[in-house]
Parts: structure tokens; sequence; C-alpha cells
């Protein structure tokens, strides 16, 4: 799980940083960590939730994003199917 602790190590820097543009990362979030959640291991809830934690922080400094309804579309998605949370 590379990917979490560069997001988790990164959810750490968000709360030092407040004025972060983070639509980048939102994007990315969204197009390759979300169709992926469902696939963290059955006794690892709590990293999703620290993950979808980390997406909603991060949305609080996001501008405006390329296809936004398919973004929002993955979220809802990944919280009404997911199997852990």
């Amino acid at each position: 799980m590379l990917i979490l602790s560069h997001i988790i190590s990164y959810h750490e820097y968000i709360i030092l940083q407040t004025q972060l543009d983070s639509t980048r990362f939102v994007s990315y979030f969204c197009d390759n960590v979300l169709p992926k959640l469902n696939d963290i291991e059955e006794n690892a809830s709590d990293q999703q939730l620290e993950l979808l934690n980390t997406l909603a922080e991060l949305c609080t400094h996001c501008g405006p994003l390329t296809d936004p309804e398919v973004k929002l579309e993955r979220i809802f998605t990944c919280l009404l199917v997911s199997n852990h949370l």
C-alpha cells in the first residue's frame, strides 16, 4: 500500500498548508484511487475511512475540476457499493 502511505503523508501536509490548491490531487484521487478502494483488504476499513477523510479535506481546497459529474459519480458509487464502510 505505497499509495496509502503517500496519501497519509499528503494528508498531514494538507493540515499545515490550508492555502494549497489540491485540484490535481483530487482529480488523481477520484480517477485512480476511488475505483480501487474496495480492493483494500476487508479488515482494513480504517484505511478506507482515512482515505475518504483525506479526500474530503482535499476537496475543501479544490478548484474547478474537469468532468466534475464523473468524479462525483465515482465518489457516490464508492460510498454506496463499499463493502466495508
